[in-house]
């Protein structure tokens, strides 16, 4: 409220992830998942679309409507480029340097939208100080549909260009949410349905016409620099003991520090995370406040 308060007009970024599934493209009116499930399932829940369908609601409840909610489907850009629910820090990583990708093949023929983050970023821009966006809810990003397939596709081309083969394993969702359970709601709420957009009511409101380059445009513009062990984000050795054991694959230590060494070794032979997880704390204690390891 206090931050409402303070401003001509609130933005809160909340996420297409929210509505249920939907043969139709989905718009503001499509329900949200949290208006039809059981309270009890909802209520305290941590869930990515409860979270955020919760936040709406507060914002919802402000005596004061300068707020504006805008609700994006699934963004890139050169610090997020997601394929299925792997995020780069995994498969681009992977992809650069030659090690498999496991990828859900019952997630390739989903309907989605990708949209670069500069799109929706102007999207927003053009509601700012629209007095008939006040206390409305807005779908942004792009209407363009892919499949994951085509999506998968897009990259191994433009990492063929530049010197980089995407190796890649089948597996199912099941298989990941197995090992990775937090993905599973990702899963079943997402990337598992077919996912088009509308974005009438913001286009009417703003006029905004303007053809955004192609898919393959932009997520070459965001490839550009890679290099072999290029810096793609954080290592994380964890997922990538889970996503190897997913595929029956292992690593080369060469690829990992030695707290991460140490990690994914563990995880892959299948000891208990919650084992692994606080030794390795200790050591980057060790390793931040002595510096002998």
């Amino acid at each position: 409220p206090y931050l409402i308060a303070g401003t001509d007009q609130y933005i809160s970024l909340s996420s297409a992830a929210v509505y249920v599934d939907s043969n139709l493209p989905i718009n503001e009116d499509t329900p949200r998942i949290i208006d039809v499930v059981d309270k009890k399932e909802s209520d305290g829940s941590r869930e990515y679309h409860f979270v955020k369908a919760r936040t709406e609601d507060i914002v919802k409840s402000s005596a004061s409507k300068n707020w504006t909610i805008v609700r994006p489907h699934v963004t890139f850009n050169r610090s997020r480029i997601p394929l299925c629910t792997w995020e780069k820090n995994v498969w681009l990583f992977r992809a650069i340097n030659g090690l498999p990708i496991a990828i859900p093949e019952d997630c390739l023929d989903r309907k989605t939208t990708l949209t670069y983050g500069y799109q929706v970023a102007s999207q927003i821009r053009n509601l700012l100080g629209k007095k008939d966006a006040l206390g409305q809810v807005f779908q942004l990003g792009s209407e363009d549909v892919y499949t994951w397939g085509e999506i998968l596709e897009i990259y191994a081309d433009v990492l063929r260009t530049k010197g980089f083969n995407m190796k890649v394993v089948n597996c199912t969702s099941d298989e990941i949410a197995m090992e990775l359970p937090f993905m599973r709601s990702r899963f079943l709420y997402d990337r598992l349905l077919n996912r088009t957009f509308s974005t009438r009511k913001y286009r009417t409101l703003t006029a905004d016409n303007y053809h955004y380059p192609k898919l393959k445009d932009s997520i070459e513009e965001c490839l550009t620099g890679l290099s072999r062990r290029g810096k793609i984000g954080w290592m994380d050795a964890i997922v990538n003991a889970k996503h190897d054991k997913i595929i029956g694959f292992w690593m080369p230590m060469s690829f990992l520090d030695y707290p991460g060494k140490y990690t994914y070794l563990l995880i892959r032979a299948g000891f208990n995370q919650s084992l692994v997880v606080l030794p390795l704390r200790i050591i980057r204690k060790l390793r931040k406040y002595i510096g002998w390891i």
